[in-house]
Formats: structure tokens, C-alpha cells, sequence
């Protein structure tokens, strides 16, 4: 009876140290910087206990996550824990549905086993999806495709009720480089035309088609989070080639920019160069994967290099700077 009795007792008592402790109402969020696992850890009171996390992808392999703060480690029992996970430190990305694994031991109570207080990020703004980049350049660097859709038109010190806008497309590369989770630079080479009407008399007009390669540096700040930048930077352009089209009573005439000289015949009046800036602002999904923005850009000076003759008629002094509103989508390899 006796030997019954202890074995009975220590099985309970087994039994206890093993269910004692447990993790409770755990869930996942995710915002644009942290994966974020909110937790209950159900436990004596007077108890330290020692909690680790394992991440399992959608195919049930474990995911590396080394950069973990938190309510990991020394624990005492408690509601509404958190560890956070700086995802982007330790993969490119995830897909798929990601689940995760505790394991919690009893430690024995001691004076010296101290429990800091968690850090606790900011809430999620939004719960945002990550794409998989892991088999692609490192995650501090995106390079892909971008295709603008716009308008451009001219700036002029004269004669400005007869200039109109004109829809102006662009397509070009671009490499986006993070150095920092809050600001960006992003190098682009694009095509774009620049194109602007002029209106010569009430039944005729000159439509304008520059067509122009340009580099560009475009710097991103976030500062409030939630992939939105406020974006500015710098371009040069090159002028490739240019053309006029000459609409008079519905009938068209095509020249090309040679037959527009200057008035002294020894060079045409457009400068082939150009120099501005660009300022705008755009949203980024999945740390720049996928970019929506608005964009505009102005030159710095006047691409008229003198007086020049347009058609019959003679211009003087005439200056005209570019300008140009696009939206834009761009999207990484």
C-alpha cells in the first residue's frame, strides 16, 4: 500500500512539472519592418521558465530566425507576452502561411535570474504580406522594371497661351538600394518622350516629340512607416531625336526637327542636353518588390539655345523648360 501510494505521488507530481506550464491564445502579425507573436504563457507565479520559439514555413521546415527580442529565454508567467522577429535581418522574405512551435521548461526560482521587461514594437499599421526573395539578390538591393504614364508640357516667358501638354509615356531599369529600413536611393535609366503642342494660328499647329534617354537619381524618405516616401532627386537627359508634326485643317505634314532652324542657320535651336530635378511621393509593397508613385520633374534651364525660325514665322528670345507629371508603377525581378 505504501509503495503504491509513493508511486502515485510522484507521478502526479511528474505529471504537474510536466503540464504546469503552457503557451495560450498565440497569434501573428506583421507590419513593414517586424513579424510580431503575441502569447500567453500559463504558469506558476513564483516560477521562472525558460521559453523558445521555433518558426515552421507552409512545407513544415524551420525557418532561421536568429534576430528574436522579446519574452524569450527567462519568462515569468503572464498574459499578453510578445517577441518580435526583425525578419529582413535574417531572410529576404516569406510566402505562404507560417506557423510556430514553443518549448517552455520550468527553471528553479533564483534571486539572480532577473526577468527584463520586453520590448514592445509599435502596432501594426497594417498586416502586409512578404514575398519570397531568397533565391535573389541581397534584400538591401531591387532591381526591376518601371513604366510611367503622364503628361509633359513646356514652361515659357512668352506666348504661353499657345503651348498645350501632350501625353508622354517612359519605360526604363532601375536598382533600388536600402540603407537604412527608412530611406532609399534608386539609380534609373529610362526612355521617355517629351511632347508639347504649339499652336501657330487658329487652323494650325506643331506637335512637338522629343524623344529623350535619361538618368536619374531618386532619393526615398519614409518617415512615418507603412511603405510611404516622399521622394526627390535629380535627372540629365539626352535628346536622341526629334521630330514636329504639322496639323493644318485636318491635314498633316510630318518634319523633321532639322527643318526647324535657328536664325542664323548654323545650328538647331533645341539644346540636345538637359538637366532638372524630380520630386514626388510613392507607396511600397513588400520592401519596394512592388512601387506605385506620382512624379515630377522640371528643367533647371531653358532647352532653346537662340532665336530660330518656325516656319513663317520668326522667335525671339523665346525660353522653354520642360515639365512633366507622371504616375508610374515599378516592380523588382
Amino acid at each position: 500500500m505504501q509503495f503504491r501510494t509513493i508511486t502515485a505521488l510522484l507521478f502526479s507530481l511528474i505529471f504537474s512539472g510536466l503540464c504546469a506550464q503552457e503557451v495560450q491564445n498565440d497569434r501573428i502579425e506583421t507590419n513593414e519592418e517586424h513579424l510580431i507573436v503575441y502569447y500567453d504563457l500559463i504558469g506558476e507565479p513564483e516560477k521562472v521558465y525558460t521559453v523558445s520559439i521555433q518558426f515552421l514555413g507552409e512545407d513544415g521546415t524551420i525557418l532561421p530566425a536568429v534576430s528574436l527580442n522579446g519574452d524569450l529565454g527567462k519568462v515569468q508567467a503572464g498574459k499578453g507576452k510578445t517577441i518580435v522577429w526583425d525578419i529582413y535581418k535574417d531572410l529576404n522574405g516569406l510566402e505562404g502561411t507560417i506557423s510556430t512551435k514553443f518549448d517552455v521548461e520550468v527553471m528553479e526560482y533564483k534571486t539572480s535570474d532577473v526577468v527584463l521587461p520586453a520590448p514592445k514594437p509599435k502596432p501594426p499599421s497594417k498586416v502586409v504580406d512578404v514575398v519570397d526573395e531568397t533565391k535573389k539578390k541581397q534584400k538591401n538591393w531591387r532591381t526591376g522594371l518601371k513604366v510611367g504614364l503622364g503628361r509633359s508640357r513646356v514652361n515659357t516667358n512668352q506666348r504661353s497661351l499657345f503651348y498645350k501638354g501632350k501625353f508622354a509615356p517612359e519605360i526604363g531599369f532601375y536598382t533600388r538600394y536600402y540603407p537604412t529600413k527608412r530611406f532609399h536611393l534608386q539609380p534609373e535609366l529610362v526612355y521617355r518622350q517629351q511632347n508639347f503642342e504649339e499652336l501657330l494660328s487658329d487652323s494650325e499647329k506643331l506637335i512637338h516629340r522629343h524623344h529623350v534617354l535619361r538618368g536619374q537619381l531618386v532619393a526615398g524618405v519614409a518617415p512615418i512607416g507603412g511603405g510611404l516616401h516622399f521622394n526627390f532627386g535629380a535627372y540629365y537627359g539626352y535628346r536622341l531625336s526629334g521630330d514636329s508634326f504639322s496639323e493644318v485643317e485636318l491635314q498633316s505634314a510630318i518634319h523633321d526637327i532639322a527643318d526647324v532652324n535657328s536664325a542664323n542657320l548654323d545650328r538647331l535651336p533645341f539644346d540636345n542636353h538637359d538637366v532638372g530635378y524630380i520630386l514626388g511621393g510613392s507607396w511600397s509593397f513588400f520592401r519596394g518588390g512592388f512601387v506605385m508613385g506620382f512624379q515630377f520633374s522640371g528643367s533647371f534651364e531653358s532647352f532653346v539655345t537662340g532665336n530660330y525660325e518656325l516656319l513663317s514665322e520668326q522667335i525671339i528670345d523665346q525660353q522653354l523648360r520642360n515639365r512633366s507629371a507622371q504616375f508610374y508603377i515599378q516592380k523588382a525581378f
